[in-house]
């Protein structure tokens, strides 16, 4: 069964340390239970959660890969002033994250893509769909 849970943002503050989105994201999936280097985490708009929950992915385009990052990748910092959990889900009306096992993809030559190693076990990783709340 796949665990689902809410994390709630609204109260993030970008300026303000231990309450930036990172921050609160990277809390909440540890009281989860997901953030560890076990885990790719996908970000998507929750109006598909149905298409994930059945197919194991959010990707129609093509089913046979998912863009995600690490734990590592995750972990913004302004010096490193990549991946900004805001930022990365502007594009959502209502965002969602997808918490994948690591060890049932294989990286491909691009950054962030990874393929599914067994395609006829897409929901095996699957391990987690968590709302976020802004």
């Amino acid at each position: 069964m796949i665990n689902r849970f809410e994390i709630n943002l609204a109260n993030a503050n970008e300026y303000v340390e231990g309450k930036t989105y990172s921050e609160i994201l990277a809390r909440e999936l540890r009281r989860e239970g997901f953030y560890s280097k076990n885990f790719l985490f996908s970000f998507f708009d929750w109006s598909i959660v149905e298409q994930v929950e059945q197919t194991g992915n959010y990707r129609k385009s093509n089913p046979d890969s998912i863009f995600a990052l690490t734990k590592e990748e995750l972990e913004w910092t302004s010096e490193k002033g990549l991946n900004d959990v805001k930022s990365l889900t502007d594009q959502y009306k209502t965002p969602g994250v997808v918490v994948y096992d690591i060890k049932k993809f294989e990286q491909s030559k691009f950054r962030h893509e990874y393929f599914f190693k067994d395609k006829s076990k897409k929901l095996e990783s699957l391990i987690g769909i968590g709302k976020l709340i802004f």
